[in-house]
């Protein structure tokens, strides 16, 4: 049986982060990102202040209400599993993490909600997976190179990986190489004719 998260981040490839986006620029800037061609956003949890947590619900809401249907919207660093089920309530679809939490994970996948957490180690990439994740974020991911990357899926192959950290361009010569279960997320694609 597929799942609909990986089969959407093998179709779309590109995961665009948005990370303190002025609200009052929120609306138009997902409505740019959806009309470049992005189908996946991510609105990653502040963390930087008390009210950061709040103002990231309000943002995953605007976002969601300001792109179409075909957009999946999910939440980014998402750390506990009240995060989880506050995202969900937000309107977010899947979550992603910079760390491995079975409690977040299992949330995730309780409210039906697709989990991508984060992992550097085959171990931690490995238990991620058996905790549930969709797919396991190779995090960070831009000082590793295509070598670490082909090292873990010998294997680990089955297990899908998204590569998050640095800039497209940095990746895309190695990450587009690879197996299809693994995509990437990054900087913006500054010059890439690839998108």
């Amino acid at each position: 049986m597929s799942d609909p998260l990986v089969e959407a981040v093998k179709r779309h490839k590109m995961i665009a982060i948005l990370r303190r986006v002025e609200p009052s620029c929120l609306e138009q800037t997902a409505r740019a990102l959806e009309s470049g061609g992005i189908r996946m956003l991510e609105v990653a949890f502040d963390h930087s202040s008390p009210e950061g947590v709040s103002q990231t619900l309000h943002a995953i809401e605007t976002v969601r209400a300001s792109v179409g249907e075909e957009v999946l919207v999910g939440a980014g660093t998402v750390l506990t599993p009240q995060q989880v089920e506050a995202a969900a309530a937000a309107g977010a679809s899947f979550i992603l993490a910079p760390n491995t939490d079975r409690e977040v994970i299992q949330t995730a996948c309780a409210r039906g909600m697709g989990a991508i957490p984060g992992a550097m180690t085959p171990t931690e990439i490995a238990y991620a997976y058996q905790c549930g994740a969709s797919l396991v974020k190779v995090f960070p991911s831009d000082n590793l190179g295509p070598g670490y990357i082909r090292a873990v899926r010998a294997p680990l192959g089955h297990i899908p990986l998204l590569a998050v950290g640095g800039s497209f361009s940095q990746q895309a010569p190695w990450v587009w190489g690879l197996a299809p279960s693994l995509s990437t997320t990054g900087k913006s694609p500054q010059g890439s004719s690839k998108l």
